[in-house]
């Protein structure tokens, strides 16, 4: 396999030989259906691969709603292509088009080893977009191949989607667009900030604090609303004590207070909270 890069620093796969292998109703590239809130950011949804053989490179061609969805990159992180030697692209068109190309290996002797193996389900690669604040509805992210004369701006030389086999082969596969919908931008929650063990009670005892320290550096119970522990309210509960000292300098210090939603059940807008979620608001529900 000979890769080479387009002016756009699209990767181009360059097919060894020009047979294609045999049609199989396993092979199939999609991304699936999603549900995001309208103006939230960096935004991630997985591409999936069913293949029954080993894949060497592919090359993605996506395109969306610009005035819903706008492309800001893409991500191997956690996927199965993950370290790839090559790995480049762009969006396009405001964000309304994606290209992007992988090689798995590029180096000379190739590693005939590295290579995503065949299986269901596989992440490939991780779609990065932001959501229009107004939007509202569903969006399409459509596998669109574009032909070497299409003139976009900046022009580029066009783009396909492509599965690579060993020698440059392509793999016939099938192609299932994404559906993204689109919620009115209404937030995650209900929830108090700093409630992150969703007892109830935010204020006036280390319990939520100690409750999170355990979570992150002793294997503790997993927070069912992450965007309540985000006590500085920074888009980040993982890693770091940060967030516990936050709180312990509010309640027993005087320090900051912690930001909205705080004494009372609300939900959040927050970009940091949209991306952390609320999967289930315990601390807020009702009796």
């Amino acid at each position: 396999m000979s890769p080479s890069r387009s002016a756009s620093g699209v990767v181009c796969l360059c097919a060894a030989a020009l047979l294609c292998s045999p049609v199989a109703a396993q092979n199939r590239l999609y991304i699936g259906e999603h549900s995001v809130d309208a103006g939230q950011s960096d935004v991630s949804v997985p591409v999936l691969l069913d293949s029954d053989q080993d894949v060497y490179g592919f090359s993605l061609s996506l395109l969306t709603d610009p005035t819903k969805l706008q492309f800001t990159g893409l991500s191997l992180d956690d996927t199965a292509a993950f370290g790839a030697d090559y790995n480049a692209g762009l969006p396009l068109d405001g964000g309304s088009r994606l290209n992007w190309g992988v090689i798995l290996d590029v180096t000379e002797p190739f590693d005939v080893n590295n290579v995503i193996a065949p299986g269901n389900g596989i992440v490939i690669a991780r779609v990065i977009f932001d959501v229009s604040p107004g939007a509202s509805g569903t969006a399409a992210i459509e596998f669109r191949d574009f032909p070497a004369d299409w003139v976009s701006n900046p022009p580029d030389p066009g783009s396909v989607n492509k599965i690579t086999l060993e020698n440059g082969n392509p793999l016939t596969h099938a192609r299932s667009n994404g559906t993204i919908r689109i919620g009115g931008g209404e937030g995650v929650g209900p929830f108090k900030r700093g409630d992150c063990n969703q007892d109830g009670e935010s204020l006036g005892s280390p319990t939520d604090g100690i409750f999170l320290l355990t979570y992150l550096f002793v294997g503790g119970a997993v927070p069912t609303c992450r965007a309540a522990c985000d006590m500085d309210g920074d888009g980040d509960v993982s890693g770091s004590p940060t967030d516990a000292l936050y709180f312990f300098n509010f309640i027993f210090l005087g320090g900051p207070a912690l930001p909205d939603p705080l004494r009372d059940c609300a939900l959040s807008t927050r970009p940091g909270d949209l991306a952390l979620g609320c999967d289930n608001p315990m601390g807020c529900v009702q009796p």
